[in-house]
């Protein structure tokens, strides 16, 4: 999550802060709604708990990554 909110302290003046935190929350919701339903999911159809615990965080990484190189 702290990789996702780099790109808000570095992003454009111009959009003003009122925009900015508001998409900031929503993905911050986003995340944790997506992160249970792949919890809950890997658990209702027997996954390897490892793959199911680590496959969030590898998403939001790359993501990260990928927008961190879009803004910087």
């Amino acid at each position: 999550m702290l990789l996702l909110s780099i790109p808000f302290v570095f992003g454009s003046v111009r959009t003003g802060l009122g925009n900015r935190l508001v998409f900031a929350a929503m993905l911050g919701i986003s995340v944790y709604l997506l992160d249970q339903i792949i919890a809950n999911t890997g658990l209702l159809l027997h996954l390897n708990p490892v793959v199911v615990a680590l496959s969030p965080g590898l998403l939001l990484i790359g993501l990260a990554s990928f927008w961190l190189r879009r803004v910087i």
